[in-house]
């Protein structure tokens, strides 16, 4: 929770949504369709992010597998945010990258938060995620929740 006194005069506080130019969802194209997995785009999962700016993509791809599931890119740049399986993981996407149902894909509006400012705050919310997680085997957090953030 936010001390609002350790807040800068001048300073607002806003929820994560409102920063975001857009709060994109990931998902897992069907491994039992072998030509989804033989193209050229990166896929990761949580497993596939070593740090907040090393992701090592294990699997890539087609863009027929984009299309047919609920994956998305997400722009080089993008924060990825892992909010289930690795709950609490971020990263910067080094390059265009699409990602599984455990992550969502954060383009931030530049003009409102820096990327190092949302990362910092992101690291402190990321406590409250693990916190608010919910699910019966897999903690976890909504889409919604992250946007109220």
């Amino acid at each position: 929770m936010i001390d609002r006194k350790q807040i800068p005069s001048g300073w607002e506080v806003v929820k994560l949504g409102e920063v975001c130019k857009k709060i994109i969802g990931g998902g897992t194209p069907s491994t039992a369709v072998k030509e989804y997995w033989e193209g050229n785009i990166p896929w990761i999962s949580s497993a596939d992010i070593l740090g907040l700016r090393e992701i090592v993509p294990r699997r890539k791809i087609s863009l027929k597998a984009l299309e047919s599931s609920t994956t998305n890119i997400l722009p080089k740049g993008g924060i990825v945010v892992v909010t289930r399986v690795g709950l609490g993981k971020l990263a910067i996407a080094p390059y265009e990258i699409c990602f599984s149902q455990d992550s969502q894909g954060l383009l931030l509006n530049e003009t409102l938060i820096s990327q190092s400012y949302a990362l910092v705050c992101l690291s402190k919310a990321v406590q409250q995620f693990k916190a608010q997680g919910r699910g019966t085997t897999i903690n976890g957090v909504t889409k919604k929740t992250t946007r109220r953030t």
